[in-house]
């Protein structure tokens, strides 16, 4: 009996939230620091960045993290 032929391409599900590639403007020191910090901890300084970023939502959510908010523009 023959096996059926596979599409390799065919989704197998359907991702309940896609993944979307972002930039983040950071300064030259910044970006050394995180490349130190991930190497540090055996990580790729991409999995730091998402890290760090989704442990600020969460905690900015949970309100543990206060911001102050103040007018930058004259006039406003």
């Amino acid at each position: 009996m023959a096996k059926p032929k596979l599409n390799v391409f065919t989704k197998t599900e359907e991702p309940e939230d896609k993944v979307k590639a972002v930039g983040v403007g950071l300064k030259d020191s910044e970006w050394q620091r995180l490349a130190a910090i991930a190497k540090e901890l055996g990580m790729k300084r991409h999995e730091l960045a998402c890290w760090a970023l989704r442990d600020f939502m969460r905690r900015f959510e949970a309100g543990e993290i206060q911001t102050k908010t103040q007018k930058t523009l004259p006039g406003l």
